[in-house]
Formats: C-alpha cells, sequence, structure tokens
C-alpha cells in the first residue's frame, strides 16, 4: 500500500525530469544557433582579414552590419582598408615614377660616361684613374700603349706595379 501511494509522486518526479531534459535541451540548442547568429559577422571580418593579410587584396567586400560593436569594427575596417587602398595607390605610383626617373639617369649617366671615355681615349697624354691605394680604375688609350698593355689587363692593378719609382 505505501509503494501505490508514492506512485503518483514518483511519476511527477519522472515527470519533472524529462521536462528538465527537455528544457536543458532546448536551451543548448536555441544557445547554439544564437550565439552562431551573433559570430557569424566576425567570421566574415576574420576572413576578409586573412584574405588581405594572406594575398594582399584590396577588393573585400565588407558587408554593412547593424549599428553594435561588430557593426562599427566593420565600418572601421571597411575605413582602413580605403585608407589603405590609397596608400597602396599612391606608393604604386611613386614607385612607377621613380623607376622612370632612374631609368632616365641611368641612361643619361651611360650616355655622359661614354662621351667621358671618348674624350679621354681621344687626348694624347696618358690618364690614368687610381683610388687611394694605387689600384687601377680606368685608362685612356694613351696609358694602355704607355703600359704595353689591354685596358681591362690594365684595370685591378695597382700603379706601383707598372711604373718604377726610383728612377
Amino acid at each position: 500500500r505505501a509503494a501505490e501511494a508514492l506512485f503518483p509522486l514518483q511519476r511527477l518526479i519522472m515527470n519533472i525530469c524529462i521536462a528538465a531534459i527537455i528544457v536543458i535541451a532546448l536551451t543548448v540548442f536555441v544557445a547554439a544557433l544564437v550565439g552562431r547568429q551573433l559570430s557569424r559577422p566576425l567570421r566574415v571580418l576574420e576572413r576578409a582579414a586573412t584574405h588581405i593579410a594572406a594575398e594582399g587584396y584590396f577588393d573585400v567586400d565588407l558587408p554593412h552590419l547593424a549599428n553594435d560593436e561588430v557593426g562599427r569594427l566593420a565600418g572601421s575596417f571597411r575605413e582602413m582598408l580605403g585608407h589603405i587602398k590609397v596608400s597602396y595607390s599612391v606608393l604604386e605610383a611613386r614607385v612607377i615614377s621613380r623607376t622612370r626617373e632612374l631609368d632616365e639617369a641611368r641612361l643619361h649617366l651611360r650616355d655622359s660616361a661614354s662621351q667621358l671615355q671618348s674624350i679621354l681615349n681621344n687626348v694624347v697624354d696618358s690618364i690614368v684613374t687610381i683610388d687611394l691605394q694605387g689600384n687601377i680604375h680606368s685608362c685612356n688609350n694613351a696609358a694602355v700603349k704607355l703600359f704595353g698593355c689591354t685596358a681591362p689587363g690594365l684595370i685591378g692593378k695597382n700603379i706601383a706595379d707598372l711604373i718604377d719609382i726610383h728612377e
């Protein structure tokens, strides 16, 4: 008889446990769903940042999000990306301009060196350029004839090896 009297109470406890398990399962499911929805904008920003960092690809389309912290972060990220694009374009234009200037300067220098070498080769006197240690860096045709050597044979030699300073 005591067991029969406790049966409704046991059934009530069983129903409460089943209801509690269902409520907990639903709560976990809803929390996972809400968490996924909340983290989606962050995943979009993370993918964009990874795309930019890994590939240097600046044409990333960032969605306009709500006016919450993540939305403001996306807006700041979009603005920063705009500044990077402008800076990159300016830098690229400077590199192109500077490369053009260097090419022009290289051509001018080559022409000047060629003109100078032509003048030096037509001078009657021997002309030899040396560094502080006496190593020959260039010479004209008259110096080649004087030392009886080719120009490449003279360059790099020390002038003291070619002339007798004791005479």
